[in-house]
């Protein structure tokens, strides 16, 4: 059943003497309804951790990213060089990334050499 119908069901009024069919009509909704509740709160808890877990996750590439920002901000570009093959003198970053995605692409050929 739907979430709306649920509700539905579950907020309808009730006369004031329900007989037999309404009260199992009413107490098995209201029994579906627990379980629903259950369900979701099992699922927001497991969301929860998955998004603690992420956040962990999130700020240690945070710091790794920190970490190669400066490597490439102070490596002198010899070194630089030397990983990711011939760069032009600008000294851009954004070039520097691309040079080390292009050298970690897995049909580079110093991966295939083994050299990387």
């Amino acid at each position: 059943m739907s979430d709306v119908m649920l509700l539905g069901v579950l907020r309808m009024p009730m006369p004031d003497e329900p007989d037999t069919m309404t009260l199992r009509q009413f107490v098995s909704r209201a029994r579906q309804a627990a379980c629903r509740i259950e369900a979701d709160a099992d699922e927001l808890a497991e969301l929860r951790t998955e998004r603690e877990r992420l956040r962990a996750e999130v700020e240690m590439l945070r710091e790794d990213a920190e970490r190669l920002e400066y490597l490439m901000r102070h490596l002198p570009e010899d070194a630089l060089r030397y990983v990711a093959g011939e760069l032009a003198d600008s000294g851009d970053i954004a070039e520097f990334r691309a040079a080390i995605d292009k050298v970690m692409a897995p049909n580079c050929e110093v991966n295939r050499r083994g050299d990387g």
